[in-house]
């Protein structure tokens, strides 16, 4: 097979291969994380938005995001009012953090991605713990 490359100069997204080789994931993960890397920086996650780009139902959309925040792609926290009361959610993606997931008790440069991703997402409260 022949792969024929153009040299875009815009509107273009570059990320790691390693999302692509990642065994952990399946390609509905993977379609989605390129498309939320693809976004701009402070760009707000909607899941009806991002499941309506992608042609997918709202369960399908929820069970991706639930594989990726496992995989520890996308951190999930809450934003808070001023009485302390959850008003929504917040989706996270640090590409300064990504790299092939791990199972069972993390080593220590899991337990580093895992603290990358969370001074990513910053003063959250993650929403999984």
């Amino acid at each position: 097979m022949t792969i024929i490359r153009r040299n875009y100069t815009s509107r273009y997204a570059a990320f790691p291969n390693a999302i692509w080789e990642d065994g952990w994931i399946g390609i509905d993960e993977k379609g989605v994380l390129g498309y939320l890397l693809s976004r701009p920086p402070n760009w707000n996650v909607h899941l009806s938005h991002v499941a309506r780009v992608m042609r997918v139902g709202k369960d399908r959309m929820q069970r991706i995001f639930r594989t990726l925040i496992a995989a520890g792609y996308v951190a999930r926290g809450r934003i808070r009012n001023e009485n302390g009361v959850a008003v929504a959610l917040e989706y996270v993606t640090c590409i300064a953090a990504l790299g092939p997931p791990w199972r069972g008790r993390a080593s220590e440069s899991q337990q580093a991605r895992l603290k990358t991703i969370r001074s990513c997402v910053g003063s959250l409260t993650e929403a999984s713990e």
